[in-house]
């Protein structure tokens, strides 16, 4: 029925009235062709908006079809961001800013987003920093053996740890080699030998 009716839109009123014969088209009556005419236009009418109100829901379709993309493509990014993007920003400029305190809260079960590396990245800074804190402490108390657990560490973190504490060795050593010549002075060798060190510790010698 939708088909004879688009159909019938189709046709110019032309076209319409050849439908019928001319014998035939001339056998009726006045009355009889203008009723025929005007259900011919109450058929175009009803075939337009028809027309029309199938062209409105397509667009309502496609346009309900772009909302669901657009919301799926919003869903999938924030997934993958872990947040909202200003607060992964904010959270960014304060880590390198050397703000390691701001509290970074993940969606139960994240581990893979970028708000999830940032707070690993967070985090094991602060434990190398912690760490550092501790061997510093350690060693103004004595303890010149004191070092940081570099094996907890991965890739330039553990690259940062040994170097501290390569560092913290040469310094110690420096000490040691030190306290040995004087402990010889001590005792009367004043031809003890000491390293010539290099650098600003060239003052020990």
């Amino acid at each position: 029925a939708m088909a004879g009716i688009i159909g019938l839109m189709m046709l110019s009123q032309h076209q319409m009235e050849t439908v019928f014969s001319d014998a035939n088209y001339a056998n009726i009556n006045t009355a009889s062709k203008v009723v025929i005419d005007q259900q011919s236009a109450q058929a175009v009418a009803v075939a337009k908006d028809a027309a029309k109100n199938i062209t409105m829901m397509f667009g309502a379709l496609i346009l309900l079809a772009i909302g669901v993309m657009g919301f799926v493509i919003t869903r999938s990014l924030r997934k993958q961001i872990g947040g909202e993007p200003n607060d992964v920003l904010e959270i960014a400029n304060s880590i390198a800013n050397g703000d390691l305190n701001r509290a970074i809260s993940l969606e139960h079960g994240d581990t893979s987003s970028l708000m999830a590396s940032m707070k690993v990245m967070q985090q094991t800074l602060k434990s190398v920093i912690d760490e550092q804190t501790a061997m510093s402490a350690e060693n103004k108390a004595g303890n010149l053996k004191a070092a940081i657990n570099s094996a907890q560490f991965k890739g330039s973190y553990k690259t940062m740890a040994e170097n501290i504490n390569l560092m913290a060795v040469n310094q110690a050593d420096v000490m040691r080699k030190t306290a040995q010549c004087i402990a010889e002075f001590a005792n009367g060798d004043f031809d003890a030998p000491l390293e010539r060190f290099t650098g600003q510790r060239i003052f020990i010698n």
